[in-house]
């Protein structure tokens, strides 16, 4: 089992965000996490087959919202979309051997780009809110590092290799509260946003 259709390219994107390095050492974090649902986004994120479980769910997706009177909004993961581009342009040449275009290609790219542009152009019956799109368009893109540095404040370093880290990004970057309050100076939230993450004790 894994979620439904309607649920699946939320579920791969914030499953992309799961299974970095600085989410998936926080163990006591995910011991509260229910394991099941945990299990069935790992499952539908599964690469086997070139990520055929998540292929299958999208068709379905976009199945379904195409039979809704008000569409359904489709987000699919775009790092797939990338890869395939990446790999198909990879995996042929753009000239056959005797010089001619190799139309199969551009076809094969083609298809991919149709459907990056139907996702593009679907026009969805939802009420624009500034405050979300503003909020959307100047949130921090944070760096690996200060992921990292976020994931010892929530969890203290367990060993002497993480100790080292924390010491060296804190040194680097000072706390990622810190951080935050920086790249958000100068701009105007329309809504309250934590500065900083709370920290999970460890247990006597």
């Amino acid at each position: 089992m894994y979620p439904s259709s309607a649920h699946c390219c939320c579920l791969c994107h914030f499953a992309a965000g799961l299974f970095m390095s600085p989410v998936t050492r926080l163990k006591k974090t995910r011991a509260k996490v229910n394991s099941a649902k945990l299990q069935e986004i790992e499952a539908l994120v599964d690469p086997v087959n070139n990520f055929s479980r998540y292929r299958q769910a999208l068709a379905l997706a976009i199945t379904q919202a195409g039979q809704e009177e008000e569409r359904r909004c489709v987000i699919p993961f775009f790092s797939l979309l990338i890869k395939d581009v990446y790999f198909l342009h990879e995996a042929m040449s753009d000239r056959l051997e005797n010089g001619y275009i190799r139309f199969e290609k551009c076809m094969a790219l083609a298809r991919v780009v149709s459907q990056i542009l139907d996702y593009k152009d679907t026009v969805l019956p939802f009420q624009r809110v500034r405050s979300v799109l503003n909020y959307l368009m100047t949130i921090p893109i944070h760096t690996d590092d200060e992921l990292q540095l976020a994931s010892y404040e929530v969890e203290p370093p367990d060993n002497s290799g993480e100790r080292k880290r924390y010491q060296e990004l804190r040194l680097l970057l000072g706390s990622f509260g810190q951080r935050i309050r920086r790249s958000g100076a100068g701009s105007q939230p329309t809504s309250p946003t934590s500065t900083s993450f709370p920290t999970i004790q460890e247990e006597s």
